[in-house]
């Protein structure tokens, strides 16, 4: 592990849980924006999509997708650990779905609590362990199969046996897609939102392997929040047709769709395109239908935001606004990089609709040397660059969980710098 200490924290947890301790370069004086003061979360080498949950217990569970090798190899599956400190230490890595060589990966995971307590976990599962097409292999074989989720019952210590899968009826992007319907392509970064007596959470179809020809898509549920029989929770898949959301004028890549709700209930989704601007629409009835998307704007009818093919992450705050994390520039804007900086602009409603304050860095890596693609592997090298955070709210603070793929980290963020942007 990378600088790590141990001690062991018998209070929350038991008597026997050990512990691994972040250790961090903060101290009084340093500027909390400069990732290096971050507290590590532990991982097993690749690390994406570090989601946060607040559970009943007050504790933190961080699932997370990880695995011994690079994005997408060998043994890659779907984890979570918990912390009793608000972040600073972590528990021992706890299997959603176990490490395999020999295929039945799980990726890019996503937690909803109920009222009860239980927690839910929605993941990809390659359950037919689809691995070859034609006799050619399919690399990499971790945005394909089933989309399924688990349960706990003990604030995320264990999980249930089996596992569900959520109803995916074919529609025209996969039946037309790279392996003619023989497998479905999909994957989501939008963690699920309560909004009345709904459950939601986003995703993206894909149509060409790897990431093309993708449009958003929308599970819906009416009963999860006290369906105790996990085989009876209901589910719609929105919008209502057989087509997701997408503007064809805004070109292939239309994916990772996240939502929020606003105080009137209607929904708001934030997606990336690889044309330099994110795209954003509304749907003022449940999902079912959804405004054309348009590049966002800071106001309605307004300035164009900028954002390369990076995630485009918004979140609803306990006081009843917005915050948008976003790389707002015009460079390499069809790539995966230059995520450093980081940056928030704050949003209020007005109208039923969000307007958006200008940005503000909200994290940055000193060395801009850590945020490129080494150009002979494609692998990160290093880092990337910050990508697919969360925001987690508790006792009147704000911390912010990023990745840079092989390392992730929790940030406490100054609640002046939010105040100020809203």
């Amino acid at each position: 592990m990378r600088s790590m200490t141990f001690c062991v924290l018998s209070a929350v947890l038991s008597a026997t849980a050990l512990f691994e301790v972040s250790t961090s370069a903060a101290s009084a004086g340093d500027d909390l924006r400069n990732i290096c003061t971050g507290h590590e979360i532990p991982d097993e080498n690749y690390c994406d999509q570090p989601y946060v949950v607040v559970t009943k217990d007050g504790n933190w569970l961080c699932t997370l997708t990880t695995g011994p090798g690079h994005e997408s190899h060998g043994g890659q599956h779907v984890v979570a650990t918990i912390s009793a400190d608000k972040g600073r230490t972590w528990s021992k890595l706890i299997d959603i779905e176990p490490s395999r060589m020999d295929g039945w990966e799980a990726s890019w995971v996503m937690s909803l609590v109920v009222p009860s307590g239980r927690i839910y976990a929605f993941y990809d599962y390659n359950g037919d362990n689809f691995r070859s097409y034609r006799g050619k292999p399919v690399r990499p074989p971790t945005l394909l199969g089933w989309y399924v989720y688990k349960y706990s019952d003990d604030n995320g210590r264990t999980w249930s046996k089996e596992r569900y899968r959520l109803p995916m009826p074919m529609a025209p992007v996969d039946r037309t897609n790279t392996f003619n319907g023989e497998v479905q392509m999909f994957w989501g970064i939008g963690e699920p939102i309560i909004s009345g007596n709904s459950a939601f959470f986003a995703f993206s179809r894909i149509g060409k392997f790897v990431e093309r020809k993708t449009e958003g898509w929308f599970y819906r549920s009416d009963n999860i929040l006290t369906e105790t029989d996990p085989k009876k929770i209901d589910w719609q898949l929105l919008p209502d047709g057989d087509v997701g959301l997408k503007n064809l004028a805004f070109g292939e890549v239309q994916a990772e769709q996240n939502i929020v709700a606003l105080s009137d209930g209607s929904l708001y989704c934030m997606y990336r395109t690889q044309n330099g601007y994110p795209c954003h629409a509304y749907s003022r009835d449940g999902g079912h239908t959804w405004t054309m998307p348009e590049y966002t704007t800071y106001t309605p009818g307004g300035r164009k935001m900028k954002n390369p093919r990076a995630c485009p992450r918004i979140w609803k705050t306990g006081n009843g606004k917005y915050l948008f994390w976003h790389h707002p520039h015009g460079a390499h804007k069809s790539a995966y990089r230059d995520r450093n900086p980081a940056w928030l602009s704050g949003g209020i409603e007005k109208d039923s609709f969000i307007h958006w304050s200008q940005p503000e860095i909200v994290l940055y890596d000193p060395d801009p040397k850590n945020c490129t693609f080494d150009p002979k592997t494609g692998i990160p090298g290093p880092h990337l660059g910050m990508s697919y955070p969360d925001l987690i709210e508790q006792d009147g603070r704000y911390w912010i969980t990023e990745t840079q793929k092989t390392v992730a980290r929790v940030h406490e963020i100054d609640k002046s710098l939010l105040e100020d942007l809203w």
